[in-house]
């Protein structure tokens, strides 16, 4: 889909998945024209806020799951630990939906607003095998 969307003159497409290990992230990248810039954004949230999101949405399906939504968090500390230094880390616990989508979109050329966001609130990427 992303390929196709970037085809048809998309300027930006936000392809949502998870590619947190080096496969997934191959897989995306080549299917992908060569000159196609890639950035990987991750979005955190610490668990007692994700806990809290999911008991007030019901639209969720096994993220409500309370040991689900633990299991994953501690599956997944080390691989975002040790994510890549170029990768955007975003808290959406601190964030509005506008400030992360600005953080997300701004390197690519596009503003949506008039005024630069406050992003003092990004959680600055660390490089491989760096203490958290």
């Amino acid at each position: 889909m992303t390929e196709a969307l970037l085809a048809d003159g998309v300027d930006v497409v936000i392809a949502e998945g998870d590619f947190l290990d080096d496969r997934a992230r191959h897989e995306l990248v080549s299917t992908l024209a060569e000159d196609v810039r890639v950035r990987f954004v991750t979005l955190r949230v610490d668990l007692l806020t994700a806990l809290s999101r999911v008991d007030q949405d019901p639209t969720r399906g096994t993220s409500r799951d309370r040991r689900f939504l633990t299991r994953y968090y501690e599956e997944v500390a080390e691989t975002l630990r040790v994510r890549p230094a170029h990768d955007l880390c975003l808290d959406t616990g601190a964030l509005t939906v506008e400030q992360a989508t600005e953080a997300v979109i701004r390197p690519f050329g596009t503003c949506l607003g008039d005024s630069p966001q406050d992003m003092s609130v990004l959680d600055e990427p660390r490089p491989l095998g760096s203490a958290a």
